[in-house]
């Protein structure tokens, strides 16, 4: 039978013969489904599926229109066409858990006028036209409103076209980059889309509109990349690509591809055709800021005659209002240049002299002093339109002498500001993005001299850090802050990233060395077990070389055995003591280590035989605390079951409940958990659970609805090592390190990525929004001494918490990924 995936949630569903509408099992979505006459038809839609549900809305559109070009009749071909072009992505609905579609690539055509959404109308049946139809009036309405609002954004003259993040999260160079370029662009006067800047203040909207509204009305895109696969990143490629669309209707748009660190030949195809620029060369940005001139400031060049006194009359008044603006009687300046406006309306020169009055400007040469901007005033706007080329010239510099001061007295204010206080670590951004102004605006006052003293400040601050680095020391936070500092100098000093990853390696290394002498100090278990929990932050941190996790592991295991050492020597002493009980609530704890297991059948063979000397009134009581005092114990692993990091953008489109096949017929169900926020620890319970603070919870996360069975356990694993024998029985006697090995071997699996829960998300689920000690009555809810009768019971059979999870209390104790107990 067939396999397809769903359009809304991507969940695998068989298509059974001559059914073409139905109900997805995983969303609940009314769906309409292909009808593959081939094994390859069936694999391009499998692979246009993939593409679009991946946002590689170009590839996805190949492979439908790959479908149509064996099957001109295929209607879910031509709808795969049409959800691809307008870049429909289905999210789930927090409220209702409706699938509900989102446009990433909006058209001004409507969606009911696509030619390709007609031709699926065309050739479809009359259930799948009814979901059709549906979905694209739901589409349409989206598009309606995404209009609606990039029609009231204001015009860009340029769009930066770059990749923001690497595939670990940290900013990419090229976002740098364009930054830079960015600052200098505005710094020139014009209106430039820089998503890091411009989409800054949309968090939690939907970015498309914005995006959309600057493709359109941008007349030049600057496409960035220092990599080949970041030219080709899904989101990049998106944007340059419809910018080529908007290409062919308008053709006086440009798209300039800029490149550095690669070969032009790496640039892909359908960009190579344009003139490159490479950013490593000197002059880059001089050459592409001539470019963008030729398309953005072309404006239509209006020819008039040169204005000028036509009698002497006019002349004389002009002469009138020289002398007015020179003694500051600006008021009957004013009313001279009226005079003459109503004699020579055409004048330049009048209108010059007029706007001088109105700013109270006595001398035409400071006239970019004025407050006000000079281009939006009336009198500037009817000289320029009166005005001959010399003094359309003379104008147009007043304006960009204008901009360049404003740009200036706000440069000098933040540089006065960064020199008035002590220095931090922002400044140095601060500082270079000064630089990068002062360098714009080029010969204006001594703007050229700012960035000398800019560039002295940044190599003094350089300078003291490389001093700083130099002087030995045995604390870690000097070289992290000294690798925060170095980061801010990536890009504009050669050095200044490999400074930053030594600082960075330092670091670690002398966190290492702080936690190994902590380790030769340590005298109690409680000493080793902080140790273990610093070592394996250190592991989880991103910087971690190999050799420093190589060492951190072999230090985990050192301190495994200092824990344990010690219990195993006492438990010895118990033993010749004849003290069987107290050496197997230590043995218990450590029967992993050496030949502890078989000390314990020992023990416990040796105990049983005691007990039965004793009086039988002794043996009803003290039995059943011996063995629950051991149980509690042995009975220690911890929920295993929660999705990895990397589904959290994923997670809001998976079902509430999802049962996953181990094989042979062991299911593992799991529950989602949404994230919140709660109140965590007790001021009830032992030391380390206080004080009570707020937790909150950022991402969604699966967690088993059961405790981990002894029959899943064995699926997994090939057998199992508990003592209370039972498929449906919880596994127990299992260390942290066994749990590690059971997820390791489930991700094998292929059902997805597993990671043992935090501690704070195991509470979480616990308390399942209760407040108090327990999330309902704990008879009704857990298995514990009093009705447990001494060993573990089968999972499921008390009730639920509120969430819908079973046995949160009692019953055995769960693991942690983060070692701390439950």
């Amino acid at each position: 039978m067939p396999k397809i995936q769903c359009k809304m949630c991507g969940g695998m569903l068989e298509l059974p013969d001559g059914v073409t509408v139905g109900q997805c099992p995983y969303c609940s979505s009314m769906t309409t489904f292909p009808r593959p006459n081939s094994e390859r038809t069936e694999q391009l839609y499998m692979r246009a599926e993939h593409f679009r549900r991946a946002n590689d809305f170009d590839r996805a559109i190949a492979a439908y229109e790959a479908i149509v070009q064996e099957d001109s009749t295929d209607a879910e071909a031509y709808w795969g066409i049409v959800i691809s072009r307008f870049g429909i992505e289905y999210v789930e609905d927090p409220a209702t858990h409706e699938r509900i579609p989102t446009c990433h690539r909006v058209q001004y055509e409507s969606i009911l006028a696509d030619p390709d959404y007609k031709a699926a109308l065309e050739n479809a049946g009359g259930a799948e036209r009814d979901v059709y139809e549906k979905e694209a009036q739901r589409i349409a309405e989206i598009q309606k409103d995404i209009l609606a609002v990039s029609s009231r954004e204001q015009p860009f003259d340029v769009f930066i076209c770059y990749k923001e993040k690497t595939d670990g999260g940290s900013r990419t160079k090229d976002s740098a980059i364009a930054q830079d370029i960015y600052y200098q662009l505005t710094a020139e006067g014009y209106n430039v889309f820089f998503a890091r800047i411009t989409l800054e203040d949309k968090l939690g909207e939907q970015y498309e509109p914005y995006i959309f509204a600057a493709l359109n009305s941008a007349k030049v895109m600057l496409v960035l990349g220092s990599k080949k696969e970041y030219f080709n990143a899904v989101w990049v490629r998106n944007e340059w690509s419809r910018f080529l669309q908007l290409m062919k209707k308008d053709r006086s748009k440009l798209l300039i591809p800029c490149y550095r660190d690669m070969d032009v030949y790496e640039i892909p195809d359908e960009l190579s055709m344009f003139q490159c620029q490479d950013m490593s060369k000197i002059g880059f940005m001089q050459n592409l800021l001539q470019g963008i001139k030729k398309v953005v400031d072309t404006e239509d060049q209006k020819s008039t005659s040169p204005s000028s006194a036509s009698n002497a009359a006019a002349a004389a008044l002009m002469r009138r209002v020289e002398l007015f603006l020179k003694g500051n009687e600006y008021d009957s300046a004013l009313e001279y240049c009226e005079r003459i406006i109503d004699q020579e309306p055409e004048n330049c020169q009048v209108y010059i002299y007029r706007l001088m009055a109105e700013n109270k400007i006595s001398e035409e040469g400071s006239l970019f002093c004025v407050k006000n901007d000079l281009a939006s005033q009336k009198s500037y706007q009817l000289a320029m339109q009166f005005a001959d080329a010399e003094q359309k010239q003379r104008l147009q510099e007043f304006v960009s002498k204008q901009k360049n001061e404003k740009i200036y007295l706000q440069s000098m204010e933040q540089l006065r500001e960064i020199q008035g206080r002590s220095f931090i670590k922002d400044d140095i951004a601060q500082l270079r993005k000064l630089e990068v102004y002062f360098t714009a605006i080029g010969e204006h006052r001594d703007a050229q001299e700012q960035v000398k003293l800019i560039k002295k400040l940044l190599q003094v601050k350089y300078d003291e850090a490389v001093q700083r680095m130099s002087q030995k020391s045995k604390q870690p936070r000097k070289y992290k802050a000294l690798a925060n500092l170095f980061s801010e100098f990536i890009g504009y000093f050669d050095d200044a990233e490999i400074r930053y990853k030594q600082c960075r390696k330092k670091t670690l290394i002398l966190a290492y060395n702080r936690i190994f002498e902590r380790t030769k100090r340590a005298k109690h278990a409680g000493d080793y077990a902080s140790a273990i929990v610093s070592l394996s932050r250190l592991c989880e941190n991103p910087h971690c070389t190999s050799e420093i996790y190589a060492h951190c592991q072999e230090l985990i295991q050192r301190c495994d055995e200092g824990i344990k050492k010690p219990k195993y020597d006492q438990e010895k002493k118990f033993i010749d003591k004849r003290k069987f009980s107290d050496a197997i609530n230590l043995l218990v704890e450590i029967t992993d280590y050496l030949d502890s297991g078989q000390k314990l059948e020992f023990c416990q063979k040796r105990l049983a035989q005691q007990k039965k000397r004793r009086l039988t009134v002794a043996l009803i009581f003290l039995v059943p605390l011996a063995v629950l005092s051991v149980s509690h114990s042995i009975y220690s692993h911890r929920r295993m079951l929660a999705r990895n990091a990397k589904y959290a953008s994923d997670i809001q489109q998976k079902a509430a409940t999802v049962s996953l096949d181990l094989g042979s017929g062991v299911m593992l169900a799991l529950i989602l958990v949404q994230p919140g926020s709660f109140l965590m620890g007790s001021e009830r319970g032992d030391d380390d659970e206080a004080p009570v603070h707020e937790v909150t919870i950022s991402q969604p996360f699966y967690l088993g609805k059961y405790e981990v069975t002894q029959a899943q356990w064995k699926k997994v694993m090939g057998s199992s090592p508990s003592r209370f024998k039972g498929a449906n029985r919880p596994v127990e006697q299992v260390s942290w390190y066994d749990c590690q090995e059971f997820i390791e071997k489930l991700n094998s699996k292929g059902n997805g990525v597993f990671r043992l829960p935090t501690e704070a998300e195991w509470e979480y689920a616990c308390r399942a929004g209760t407040t108090d000690d327990y999330a309902g009555n704990l008879d009704e809810m857990g298995w514990y001494d009093k009705n447990n009768v001494g060993k573990t019971q089968p999972v499921g059979k008390k009730k639920a918490n509120p969430w819908g999870l079973y046995d949160m209390h009692g019953n055995v104790s769960e693991w942690c990924q983060d070692w701390h107990s439950a």
